[in-house]
């Protein structure tokens, strides 16, 4: 019998507010990196108010999208799950992080001169896409 397995699967998506301003830094290859710290609410601990800081760390176009966002916004990222090795006096130490493939706001504020009711995202959206009128006539459906 053949061993078939499903292969692995690393896709994240955490939502938090940024803890910190986001850090800029560049790599060897003069790539830009931000890294950024999310804290995420844990509801099942401490009544809801125990937060863990995740570390979110993006590259080209999703660096350029968290640096339009600042400390206190709620961002809704996806990525994948990676390890940070870091050695230190001959000991070496393990981080997990989230590299970010998308970043996008959960901010909502309230627009100014508006009596309170109005919100809008800081960020925009892709325009959405009308729906296609159907027919009732259902002649060219292939069953």
């Amino acid at each position: 019998m053949s061993d078939k397995r499903v292969g692995d699967v690393n896709v994240v998506v955490v939502s938090g507010r940024i803890k910190d301003e986001p850090e800029v830094n560049k790599t060897r290859n003069g790539k830009q990196e931000v890294r950024i710290k999310l804290d995420v609410g844990n509801p099942g601990m401490n009544n809801g108010t125990f937060k863990v800081g995740v570390l979110v760390v993006a590259y080209g176009y999703t660096a350029d999208e968290i640096l339009k966002y600042g400390k206190g916004d709620h961002l809704l990222i996806t990525g994948k799950l990676d390890l940070d090795v870091v050695e230190k006096d001959g000991r070496k130490f393990y981080n997990m992080r989230v590299t970010a493939s998308d970043a996008r706001s959960l901010t909502i504020s309230i627009d100014e001169g508006s009596n309170g009711d109005e919100r809008s995202e800081r960020r925009e959206e892709p325009p959405k896409r009308e729906p296609k009128p159907s027919s009732d006539d259902d002649t060219d459906l292939p069953f």
